[in-house]
């Protein structure tokens, strides 16, 4: 639980003023004030050392296309598309993508699950439309961490667990 991320250096400042306020926890016995102190900085450096090793995810979309070039398919452009996010914020980034490429067809959801240590939930589904293009990205989600990934697929649970946790590095 302690040895997380042992190379950072906040780590090891944190672990020796822990091992401080315990050396001198005896002598500072004398004054209330001094004890509610200690017990304080020691509350707060369990919690800094606890919690040190996680790592922030960021909120981010994946998306990717795929063309059919035959002649008779109406709905030729398949979209993949990965969010990383809270609950109520995929349904609506997931809504403006239907907005978007209007004309949504065979939707479907091939993943979703909470990131653990997170908060955020990663939702994967895949749909047809005519559109090939996003006319206005800025609408969808105005952030950087909105780009096309040539790496997301269709493709089994299983094989969609490995690129989520690629996605939350």
């Amino acid at each position: 639980m302690f040895l997380q991320n042992k190379k950072s250096p906040i780590w090891y400042l944190n672990l020796l003023l822990f091992s401080l306020i315990f050396l001198f926890q005896g002598s500072l016995f004398l004054s209330p004030f001094f004890n509610a102190f200690t017990t304080t900085r020691i509350i707060y450096s369990f919690l800094i050392l606890k919690f040190m090793g996680r790592r922030k995810i960021q909120r981010q979309i994946r998306y990717n296309l795929f063309t059919d070039p035959g002649e008779q398919v109406l709905l030729r452009n398949r979209w993949v598309v990965a969010i990383l996010n809270e609950p109520r914020e995929i349904r609506r980034i997931e809504q403006r993508f239907y907005e978007q490429l209007s004309h949504v067809d065979d939707v479907n959801v091939h993943y979703y699950s909470l990131i653990k240590g997170s908060g955020f939930y990663c939702k994967i589904i895949s749909f047809s439309s005519e559109k090939s293009k996003i006319l206005s990205p800025e609408k969808i989600y105005a952030s950087s961490n909105f780009r096309r990934d040539r790496g997301l697929v269709e493709r089994s649970e299983v094989d969609l667990e490995s690129y989520v946790k690629n996605l939350c590095k």
